[in-house]
Parts: structure tokens; C-alpha cells; sequence
């Protein structure tokens, strides 16, 4: 278990002389010495609330802070135990909790090296209950489903929130080299406007080193406002305007905010909106389910790799559209690669679904994602500049099914994409050529190439084949017409990435297991090793049984 390995490592790591593990707990008190589980706090330093021999403390480089399953945290409702206060002239708002001590860059290397990190997380044989789940970040509204405040006029709003968190950070991060691992957050409500970088849940302010690992974020909601554009379709959960260097084996799911997120115009919230600033710049084995947008802004985007996108749609602020995932200008370093990779997309229908911004004079592969149901054609994917700088875009072993098309001719107050698009080892489900399925017009600057091997098929002789929704559009015979047709790429596996994970099957697909609370485990995909011989098209994936997340439970039907 991810956990109890990473448990391991900082009891083996981390010498006693230079670290300390705290304990957090709803029956604790900050008067405790806080070092053991029969001693806990109350609350944890950077809480408002935090007094005692808490407050007295000042977090260092290596130690832990152990909240205990199942308890949970209030930002709002002073009212409820424990409660973390609030602190004014925060973030450029208020924020529930302030944390800003940091661990040290020297042996902060995750998941590798963390002797030096701070850990705020779990010990998950620690729990109140019958069983473990996350320790709760609630900012204290209800639920859609549990107001007594719904919209009738316009379903799914609420026509006020208990506690209105437009300028309202429940937990603001700015600290640097901090693992923060197995939090839930619910519980958020905007209304009227949105004040960027003061509004989220989880903020993301420190500038080096931060992960958010093992996360659960549901049940937000908002009030009507008509007309307010880009407001409420990326209202965002993780927030802030520095950095978040990797977001892990996570789970976003809109399945109990507001109405259901089934259709366009049904959709609300936002994962992260940079805005012009850094951003998260590694996403891997996350799930996204039920949400408007993951990120839609200027950012420092590196990887985003093993994640599950799935019934995606626009909001219900119809005066703007969503995104799937729009890193509109990439602020990563010049020549950086972008890998995006091992993803799958499906049921979505957004104004944007990909639109992806490389970096200057740097390298985008684009590699083993399955792309289907994607409504929006024409915006299906996208690539783009937003400086003269040249790019490389490499897109092989992909499955794309129809209507879902490649524009290379956006320029919308961009940069037309420069230099050169090379396809090879693709999937085109419903297509008869390239040229059907990608679209230049009017751009000049770019050479598109095709190496090869890339499989054109009818959607009847596909499906024939096995290849169909139900079965992710992966291969189930070794007469499949992808099977063992690809160009070997072995040699550049190492651009993909530094494990070789795409060519060795050593890392899994999307799965949240340590942890996991109310979320049963979800299963997309798990490589099989690829050796010397290639399919066409995503990979051959090693099926597995497993549940998807389902919604949480205990939500109260409301009759209008």
C-alpha cells in the first residue's frame, strides 16, 4: 500500500534527533504534548484555533503531522468541534487554515526521497469508527441534495450558500517541499463573483516541491447569477498562484454538486485555474468525473499521464464554455518536453475538450491515449502557440474515434502551432485518412508527417472487431487489425518517460487504492509490456476487475 510504504520511509529515514511525528485528533487537546496517539491535538499549527503546546510548535524539514481517519475539520460553522478558526488578510481573502513552514529541497525528491519533505497525512491503521476513511476539510455547506436553498428556476444552483466562500480558502498552502496525503475536502459554496486565487478549497501558493496525493474533493455547490461569464464553470478547487508540483491519485467527483453533471449546461466546477501563474505541473493517476473543467490558463505544465476523464460537460454558466484540459500558454521553461500520455478520455462534451499549448522550442508527445464519445468535434483537439518559439509535436500509439478531429489551424488571439506534427502507430476509428481527421488551414508554419502504420477503420468493422466503448476500444484478439502492426518505438521510450513506464508495463494505469475511504477502488488501464513487437493504436491493456467511484452515499432526494 502507497501509504504504508511511504510510512516506512520516513520511520526509516528520518532520524528521531531531526524529526517529530505529531498526532491530530477530534478528542485531542492542543494542551497535549501531541507525540503520540493516546496524546493528540486537537488542531494542527496554522489553524487560527491551534494554542497551547500546538501553537508553541514550530514545524521542521522531515516531520509528520498524523491526522486521524474519519474525523473531520471545520472551516465555517464555529459552531461544530473541531473548528480551525479563521484567519483575516489570507491569501487575498480569509482562510480557515494558514500553513506556511516548509520541509527542505536536499532529500525532497518524491516519491523517491522524502527524509526532508513535511508530511501532513495518515496513519491509516488510526481511525475513528468501524473502519478508515479520510480525514474531512469541510467548509460547511451542505450538499445540493441537503439544502434547504435550491434554485427551482435554474436547477442545480442554490439561491444562497450557508457560508459564502467567494473570498474563502478552506486550507492555504505556502509552504514549499510539503506532502499533503489523504485529505477530503467538501463542503464549498461560491456566490456573486469569483476573486481569482482567493476562492479555493486547497490553495497552492508555496513555489517548490508541494504534493497533493490521495485526495477526494465532492459535494460544492453555487448560487444563480446571471450572466456572470467564466465564474462559476471554473470556480476551482485547488487554487492559489504558485505551484503545485505533482497532483496524484486523486479523485475530483461532481456526482453530488448540484443537479447531475449528465449534459451540457448541467456542469460546475474547476480543478485548477492559474490564471498566469505556475500552476500544477504534473497530474498523473487522477480520476475526473462529473466536473466542468480540469484547468483552463496559463500554467507550467510538464506531464499529465495515467488519468481518467470522464463525463465531462459545460456548466451551467452558459456564457462561457468548459475544457477538458487547456493549458492556454505554457510557461514551462523553453525547450521543456510535454508528455501527455496513458490517459483515456470518454463521455464529454465540452466547448474544449484538449487544447494543448507546448513549450517554446520544446517537444509535446502525445502518446497511448484512447480518446472516445467526445462530443464537439471540432474542438476535439487542439494544438496551438502562443510564441513564435518552434515546436515538435509527436502523436503515436493513440485511439481516436470518431467525430473526435486534430486542429492545428487555432489561432484565436494565439499563435498558430509552429514547425512540425508527426503521426505514427494510430488508431482511426470511423476515419479513412489522415487528412480527414486533422485540419491546417491557413497555417503556414507547420509540416505534418506521417510515418505510418496507423490503422483506418470503419465504425462497424471496428466495433466487429471487438473494438467498442464497452471494452475502452482496446484490442481482444490477436486478429485484431491493431495487434502486433505498430513501428517498433522502443528507443523513445525514454523521451515518454524517465521509468519507462510505457514500454515495460511498470507502472499501473488510474487506480486510487491506499486510503480510499467512501471511494472503491477504480481500474482503467494496466500496460502489458510491450517488448519489441507493437500494436497500433493505445496498447493492448491488461483488463482488471474493480469498481468504478460511486457517489457518496447519504445524500436526501429534494422534492421542488
Amino acid at each position: 500500500m502507497v501509504i504504508a510504504a511511504l510510512m516506512v520511509l520516513f520511520s526509516a529515514a528520518v532520524p528521531k534527533a531531526q524529526a517529530t511525528t505529531y498526532y491530530i485528533a477530534a478528542n485531542g487537546s492542543d494542551s497535549n504534548n501531541g507525540i503520540s496517539k493516546t496524546t493528540p491535538w486537537l488542531h494542527a499549527p496554522g489553524m487560527p484555533n491551534c494554542s497551547g503546546v500546538c501553537a508553541s510548535t514550530t514545524p521542521q524539514a522531515g516531520d509528520q503531522f498524523i491526522f486521524r481517519g474519519g474525523d473531520v475539520w471545520h472551516t465555517s460553522n464555529s459552531a461544530l468541534s473541531p473548528y480551525t478558526g479563521s484567519v483575516a488578510s489570507c491569501n487575498g481573502g480569509t482562510c480557515g487554515w494558514d500553513w506556511h513552514w516548509s520541509g527542505t529541497a536536499a532529500n525532497c525528491n518524491f516519491p523517491n526521497t522524502i527524509s526532508s519533505c513535511i508530511y501532513i497525512g495518515v496513519d491509516t491503521s488510526w481511525y475513528s469508527g468501524g473502519s478508515f476513511s479520510r480525514p474531512q476539510v469541510n467548509l460547511d455547506n451542505p450538499t445540493w441534495a441537503n439544502s434547504a436553498h435550491h434554485d427551482g428556476s435554474h436547477t442545480g444552483w442554490v439561491t444562497q450558500c450557508s457560508y459564502n466562500d467567494s473570498a474563502f480558502t478552506g486550507w492555504n498552502m505556502r509552504g514549499d517541499y510539503v506532502i499533503v496525503d489523504n485529505f477530503e475536502f467538501q463542503g464549498k459554496c461560491w456566490s456573486s463573483v469569483k476573486t481569482y486565487g482567493s476562492d479555493a478549497e486547497f490553495a497552492a501558493n508555496g513555489t517548490n516541491g508541494d504534493v497533493l496525493e490521495h485526495a477526494y474533493f465532492h459535494g460544492w455547490t453555487m448560487t444563480y447569477t446571471s450572466g456572470l461569464a467564466q465564474v462559476f464553470d471554473k470556480a476551482p478547487m485547488i487554487g492559489g498562484r504558485g505551484s503545485l508540483w505533482i497532483l496524484t491519485y486523486s479523485v475530483f467527483d461532481g456526482s453530488d454538486a448540484g443537479a447531475p453533471c449528465s449534459a451540457s449546461g448541467n456542469c460546475s466546477g474547476d480543478i485548477s485555474d492559474p490564471s498566469g501563474t505556475m500552476g500544477i505541473q504534473n497530474w498523473d493517476h487522477n480520476v475526473f468525473r462529473r466536473i466542468a473543467n480540469t484547468t483552463n490558463g496559463t500554467a507550467d505544465v510538464r506531464s499529465v499521464h495515467d488519468n481518467l476523464f470522464e463525463y465531462m460537460y459545460d456548466s451551467f454558466d452558459t456564457t462561457t464554455h468548459s475544457d477538458v484540459f487547456f493549458t492556454y500558454g505554457n510557461y514551462a521553461p523553453s525547450g521543456t518536453n510535454f508528455t501527455f500520455y496513458n490517459n483515456m478520455l470518454r463521455h464529454v462534451s465540452a466547448g474544449q475538450t484538449f487544447a494543448i499549448d507546448p513549450p517554446a522550442n520544446g517537444q509535446l508527445h502525445f502518446f497511448n491515449n484512447t480518446l472516445f464519445d467526445v462530443g464537439n468535434s471540432g474542438n476535439c483537439m487542439q494544438l496551438q502557440n502562443t510564441t513564435t518559439g518552434n515546436t515538435s509535436v509527436y502523436i503515436t500509439n493513440n485511439t481516436f474515434d470518431a467525430p473526435c478531429t486534430i486542429a492545428m489551424d487555432y489561432n484565436n488571439n494565439l499563435m498558430y502551432l509552429r514547425n512540425s506534427v508527426v503521426f505514427q502507430n494510430n488508431d482511426f476509428i470511423g476515419w479513412t485518412s489522415l487528412s480527414q481527421i486533422t485540419a491546417t488551414s491557413g497555417n503556414s508554419n507547420l509540416i505534418v508527417t506521417d510515418n505510418g502504420n496507423e490503422i483506418f477503420q470503419s465504425q462497424s468493422t471496428a466495433n466487429g472487431q471487438g473494438y467498442t466503448s464497452g471494452n475502452n476500444y482496446q484490442p481482444t484478439s490477436t486478429s485484431d487489425a491493431t495487434y502486433h502492426v505498430g513501428a517498433d518505438l522502443f528507443s523513445s521510450c525514454s523521451t515518454y518517460s524517465s521509468d519507462s513506464a510505457l514500454c515495460n508495463g511498470s507502472t499501473g494505469g488510474v487506480t486510487n487504492t491506499a486510503g480510499s475511504g467512501t471511494i472503491p477502488t477504480p481500474y482503467i488501464a494496466s500496460p502489458l509490456a510491450r517488448g519489441t513487437t507493437w500494436d497500433a493504436g493505445a496498447y493492448q491493456y491488461l483488463l482488471q476487475s474493480g469498481s468504478q467511484p460511486n457517489p457518496p452515499t447519504g445524500l436526501m432526494a429534494a422534492v421542488q
